[in-house]
């Protein structure tokens, strides 16, 4: 949701999470207009708009959207004074005592994460046809990624293939071979005095990659601009696994403020949710 100031000057807020009940305990005297302000001199140049059309107060704005609170301007006065903010959606008088009503209010306002989920449990009992639930549906781009997959999934010498996964199709990445050979002078480096590491990175790449063909050389052939890419990697050790090494390809690592998981889809989550997988 978004929302501006009643002058309409463009400038929108956006708001978080909203929650919406049937009515607000807030009415109309709860809220100083011009006429209160008025006796003070620095305030005299203050708009604050007109309520007298206004026949209920449908929204509040907590102090969860410091945006809406943003002081571009502050006018201030006498010690003890009200004094007022200029905010992006308009003028806000702090400080005004008005004539009292003979009203006393006192006001809480909580979201009850139980409550809602004793409501959630209640609808889905009554109507189990309808259910109540917090599946999310897939985005845009989860849905460009699953298209990505089916139409290019294919069987290659008994192993699955399937494209990367692009944002767009033209995308063009600086050639970041510089960077990726730092970091591979610098696993040399760190190789040549840990002689084990050495060994058990070489026969991770080995087994793993390479003798099962996950892993091939790259053609000769020179690739299109933009299409070239080298992935820096570095080994891991498990920490209840000594001598257990696992070799971590870094897609995310930047060159000319660009990376590998910056032009490919991520996908939707397809994971089962633990309560999904525990039911019986």
């Amino acid at each position: 949701m978004k929302v501006e100031a009643v002058s309409g000057d463009g400038v929108q807020v956006n708001l978080p999470q909203v929650f919406t009940k049937s009515s607000l305990p807030v009415e109309e005297w709860h809220i100083p207009n011009e006429r209160d302000i008025a006796a003070w001199d620095h305030l005299r140049d203050v708009e604050l708009p007109s309520l007298s059309n206004v026949h209920s107060i449908d929204l509040l704005i907590g102090n969860n959207v410091p945006a809406a609170y943003a002081p571009s301007e502050v006018k201030t006065g006498p010690l003890g004074s009200p004094y007022a903010t200029k905010t992006p959606l308009g003028w806000v008088a702090w400080g005004v005592k008005r004539k009292s009503t003979g009203a006393i209010s006192s006001n809480f306002i909580q979201a009850d994460s139980n409550l809602e989920n004793m409501f959630r449990e209640s609808l889905n009992h009554d109507f189990p046809e309808k259910a109540v639930e917090d599946k999310k549906e897939w985005s845009w781009e989860d849905k460009q990624f699953m298209e990505q997959m089916e139409s290019s999934c294919k069987m290659v010498n008994g192993h699955y293939q399937v494209n990367l996964p692009l944002r767009h199709q033209q995308v063009k990445l600086p050639n970041n071979k510089q960077m990726a050979m730092k970091r591979l002078k610098s696993l040399g480096s760190k190789m040549e005095k840990l002689p084990e590491f050495e060994a058990d990175y070489v026969t991770f790449m080995e087994d793993v990659l390479i003798s099962k063909g996950i892993a091939e050389r790259v053609p000769e052939s020179q690739p299109a601009e933009g299409k070239e890419w080298y992935i820096p990697h570095h080994g891991v050790y498990h920490p209840r696994k000594p001598g257990k090494i696992r070799v971590v390809f870094d897609c995310g690592a930047k060159y000319g403020g660009a990376s590998l998981n910056d032009v490919l889809l991520p996908g939707p989550n397809l994971m089962n949710s633990l309560q999904g997988t525990n039911e019986i």
